[in-house]
């Protein structure tokens, strides 16, 4: 029988993990005045509690994505090199925040990778909002969608449904490995490539290693419960 302390640390770990998923979102959205000032204050409250995770795997990546963003100038920079990087095409290319664009080449590759992620997040209980610009496989739009079950995850630990805690742990670690953490690496070696300015190249590392981290976390947490449960 799992512990209340045991939940307790289970549900800490996944408001970190919220939180972290969706500032990394935020982070992928056109970085308007308003948006940029909340990233910045969410990131400063975040650098705050950076005690509570200092011993987490993911955590100087973590921190350092944390310090990129508190040391850009203003929004009008990152907007500038989020144009650059995700707008404008050059001689260099784009580096497109998007899942089809890492995966197969094929032309039907993007419809069935959107329609994998359309069925996960009605699935999953996350619609998405009116008026939504970006496609399913954009960066912020399954960074948010982890947010929304790591959210979900830490209410269940909380309310002491360990069965529903569970069920959100696997739905999470089938979508960081089906999709998230499958292509963000790519996504992060590509932004390098291209030189990429902060925070975006801090942002890429820093999603990319807290999706593999989880991946490899929930993976055994998971099988630990079914051995327990088995």
């Amino acid at each position: 029988m799992r512990t209340r302390r045991a939940d307790l640390s289970l549900a800490r770990l996944a408001r970190f993990r919220a939180r972290a998923y969706a500032l990394l979102a935020s982070t992928f959205l056109y970085p308007s005045a308003e948006r940029f000032a909340r990233l910045r204050a969410i990131a400063a409250e975040l650098r705050a509690d950076g005690a509570e995770v200092a011993a987490l795997a993911v955590y100087p990546s973590w921190a350092a994505f944390l310090a990129a963003l508190a040391d850009v100038p203003g929004p009008e920079a990152a907007e500038r090199e989020y144009i650059r990087l995700f707008l404008v095409e050059t001689t260099e290319g784009l580096a497109l925040p998007c899942e089809s664009a890492y995966r197969d080449g094929r032309p039907e590759a993007s419809g069935l990778i959107a329609a994998e992620l359309e069925r996960a997040y009605r699935e999953g209980g996350l619609e998405p909002a009116p008026g939504l610009a970006e496609p399913p496989d954009h960066a912020a739009v399954q960074l948010e969608f982890m947010a929304f079950l790591s959210a979900e995850e830490e209410r269940a630990w909380r309310a002491r449904d360990a069965a529903a805690a569970e069920r959100l742990l696997e739905r999470e670690h089938a979508f960081l490995d089906a999709h998230v953490a499958s292509w963000l690496p790519a996504f992060a070696r590509r932004l390098a490539a291209l030189g990429a300015g902060e925070p975006y190249r801090a942002a890429a590392t820093a999603a990319s290693a807290l999706a593999q981290h989880d991946r490899d976390l929930l993976r055994l947490v998971v099988s630990a419960d079914r051995a327990v449960g088995g």
